[in-house]
């Protein structure tokens, strides 16, 4: 019977308690991690302030011959790296990131004071005018044009390729090569009339509310509730119960620390091409490309996962400790020995003498 006790209680705390602790403790780091000022607001404006030189990376990555499989692709970009102009100059002279910089941070900003209660429950919206009227810029016309300028002239096929891209709302891959001037400037109006679809608000975050972590604590309590249940079903004796506990909150809070803290190899793991299968068929980028480009952008997101996962790491650490105490603390636990019953002795029958 005792033993069918102490099973059943390591099932309850195993595959029950621990799993719940675990995931708590996740839920509620991430939570915390929500209403951190940083992440909507710091961590955000220094990775936007990194992008002009990832753009730099990027185009001069693309330009390698291993790069682009696809060989209209490559002539696209050929012509390009033969423009003066390069890309990231020509989108901080129209403002992208400008408008990168200050609408999409206060965008964030105003998402994360809503979930901290600082400002009413409502839709996010981000401000796209900005953007828009920076794609409309003739900087873009005569940045693009310099690039047609670098191709070279488009035979009939070509040609009939062009005015069916045209007629299908640029819907048909455009080829490499430099068209009349009708047609680009026709070209261009597409692109004008697509930009215009963009609406001036985009909804970001609807309806969003404050959001509290320490309505959350509860669900910490519980599951080290249920192993506190589950180790005096183990045992009742005080010492064994808290050491079982002990071990089993430790191991609760050393799991989920290192999940935290494997983040930043877990989120290049999944962001490598190389384990999400990715078609060789048709693929314009060779899988080389993207490893680079992972590798250029692992500070970005190593900056992104330690924001969002380091509340999950101190809430573990915290919760190890506890484990860590009540271990300790079976160590000065004294069971007082029942105390003994004495029987009364027998009494012995005295013998007659005769």
């Amino acid at each position: 019977m005792n033993i069918l006790r102490k099973i059943i209680a390591v099932v309850f705390i195993v595959f029950l308690a621990i799993p719940i602790l675990f995931s708590n403790i996740l839920a509620i780091g991430l939570t915390q991690a929500t209403l951190n000022p940083s992440l909507f607001a710091d961590i955000p404006e220094k990775i936007i302030a990194q992008l002009p030189k990832l753009v730099d990376i990027t185009f001069t990555e693309i330009q390698k011959p291993e790069a682009i499989k696809d060989a209209n692709a490559r002539a696209w970009v050929m012509a390009a790296s033969k423009v003066k102009t390069t890309p990231r100059e020509i989108l901080e002279k129209v403002g992208v990131f400008t408008w990168l910089q200050e609408e999409l941070s206060r965008s964030l900003a105003e998402t994360g004071k809503i979930l901290r209660g600082e400002s009413s429950a409502q839709n996010v919206y981000l401000n796209a005018v900005p953007l828009k009227k920076a794609l409309e810029s003739k900087d873009i016309d005569q940045y693009l044009a310099a690039v047609i300028q670098n191709l070279t002239a488009c035979n009939a096929v070509q040609l009939d390729t062009w005015k069916t891209a045209i007629a299908d709302q640029g819907k048909e891959e455009l080829p490499a090569c430099k068209p009349t001037a009708k047609i680009f400037s026709d070209s261009l109006k597409i692109l004008k009339s697509d930009q215009a679809k963009i609406p001036d608000q985009i909804l970001l975050a609807e309806g969003i509310k404050k959001v509290s972590s320490t309505g959350l604590l509860p669900f910490l309590v519980l599951p080290i509730t249920f192993i506190i249940f589950g180790a005096y079903l183990f045992s009742s004796v005080k010492k064994i119960m808290l050491r079982v506990a002990g071990i089993a909150v430790f191991f609760g809070g050393i799991f989920s620390y290192l999940a935290a803290s494997s983040a930043r190899l877990f989120s290049s793991l999944v962001f490598n091409p190389v384990n999400l299968n990715l078609p060789s068929k048709n693929q314009v980028w060779s899988i080389e490309f993207y490893q680079k480009i992972i590798e250029k952008i692992g500070g970005l997101l190593s900056q992104l996962t330690q924001g969002v996962f380091a509340p999950v790491a101190r809430l573990s650490l915290i919760v190890t400790a506890l484990g860590v105490i009540l271990f300790g603390l079976s160590f000065f636990i004294k069971e007082t020995a029942p105390a003994k019953v004495e029987l009364p002795a027998p009494k012995t029958k005295s013998k007659r003498k005769n």
